[in-house]
């Protein structure tokens, strides 16, 4: 028979084991926790003391209390018993956490899709405000109301469009093919404006020479006109700016990365030419006008005829001035020498091109004066690769008839908002 002691010792053990096993079931049972390795290893240690205490005690263990499952009294069939039976709670275990696990994720993604079920709530409410405005427009309307809803997405059609928007990378792409087509559509609207412009110019060619010939008819001691300089100077700079401009600019991409310094610099190129060719053909009309005075006072009709004959002189003496300016301005640009040879030639074109302008009567004048923030004169100018209400910067002069005259070829501008 067990001691009183034996027998309030075992009473402990149990009751320590009974409340071990239901908080053990507890944390199995409850989702919001896993059971953790301490916990199993309290547990097992409780039993394998219980077991203990028993197996010394089992002789004298009272006859109410016995123990028809067990068949084998040594301690190694015991701790057999117990290490199959923690072998068969690991694996409840294990079971149980497989069971806890797929619940937290049932539980995660219910609360993801009812976190986008409100957000397409919120859509649709929004979308049925939208439409009943729509709705209180349309009583105003002399159209019938179906009429008008007709042309309204109804909310399930706009959640249907919302379902099949394009993914990131297909938008993308699809802002770059809209920039190209952009882009190619402006070069066309630039040279359909260059060939508009280069028809009016015949047109008013055509105008002038009419009425020359026709003052001409009126006296037989009227001058007769100037060549019709105005529709091929016109040609001359569309050409060079489609061309010369193109070709220097690609060049230059390869080896200045910069979009905005490859047009300042051509820009440069074009500016510095002009300015230099006015000032030296200005002084050059001077020296020949001082060497042809004595020689007007002794034929006063050499005197009405000057004009003409001093710009005859300038162009024969042009392939004597043109290699000292074409110097000085590639002087003016630094590192020109260091860039490919296109850019060198469209330099020297520029100067070509710009005597020619300045020999004329009246001289043809360039105007790129237009401030960073000016609005855009789309009269006088045409965009580059991004329109808008105001100038970001010059790229390609205006070039008109003489100064403070009428536009002859519109220049280009980068437009911005």
């Amino acid at each position: 028979m067990l001691s009183s002691e034996d027998k309030r010792t075992f009473a402990n053990k149990l009751q320590r084991l009974k409340g071990d096993m239901e908080y053990f079931i507890w944390r199995i049972e409850t989702s919001s926790s896993d059971v953790t390795e301490t916990d199993k290893t309290r547990y097992c240690r409780l039993i394998i003391e219980i077991m203990e205490f028993v197996v010394k005690r089992i002789e004298n263990l009272p006859p109410e209390v016995s123990m028809p499952e067990m068949k084998y009294k040594t301690w190694d069939s015991t701790m057999q018993n117990l290490e199959r039976e923690n072998a068969n709670l690991k694996d409840k275990l294990d079971a149980e956490k497989k069971k806890t696990r797929k619940l937290r994720e049932s539980q995660i993604t219910k609360g993801q899709y009812s976190l986008q079920l409100d957000e397409l709530k919120l859509k649709i409410s929004k979308l049925e405000e939208e439409l009943d405005k729509e709705r209180t427009k349309s009583k105003t309307n002399t159209l019938p109301f179906w009429q008008n809803m007709t042309k309204t997405n109804t909310p399930r059609k706009l959640i249907d469009n919302e379902k099949q928007k394009p993914s990131k990378r297909e938008v993308e792409l699809e802002s770059e093919k809209e920039k190209l087509k952009t882009q190619i559509q402006e070069q066309k609207h630039c040279i359909q404006n260059l060939e508009i412009e280069r028809k009016n110019l015949y047109d008013r060619l055509s105008k002038l020479s009419f009425s020359n010939t026709a003052s001409k008819d009126e006296t037989e001691e009227a001058l007769e006109p100037f060549p019709p300089v105005l529709p091929s100077m016109a040609t001359r700079y569309s050409d060079l700016f489609v061309n010369g401009w193109t070709t220097a600019y690609k060049t230059l991409t390869s080896v200045v990365m910069s979009d905005h310094k490859v047009t300042q610099l051509l820009l440069q190129c074009l500016t510095n030419a002009f300015s230099i060719c006015k000032t030296k053909a200005e002084q050059q009309r001077r020296i020949l006008q001082d060497e042809n005075l004595t020689e007007g006072l002794s034929n006063p009709a050499f005197i009405q005829d000057n004009p003409r004959q001093i710009m005859e002189m300038q162009i024969k003496n042009a392939s004597e001035i043109i290699p000292e300016i074409t110097k000085i301005c590639r002087d003016k640009i630094p590192l020109l020498g260091s860039y490919p040879p296109e850019v060198a030639k469209y330099a020297d074109d520029c100067v070509d091109l710009c005597w020619s302008m300045v020999i004329q009567s009246p001289l043809f004048h360039l105007s790129w004066a237009s401030p960073h923030g000016e609005m855009v004169d789309t009269s006088k100018y045409t965009f580059y690769r991004t329109s808008g209400h105001y100038v970001d910067y010059v790229v390609w002069p205006v070039l008109l008839d003489c100064e403070g005259g009428t536009v002859v070829s519109k220049g280009v501008v980068q437009g911005r908002n």
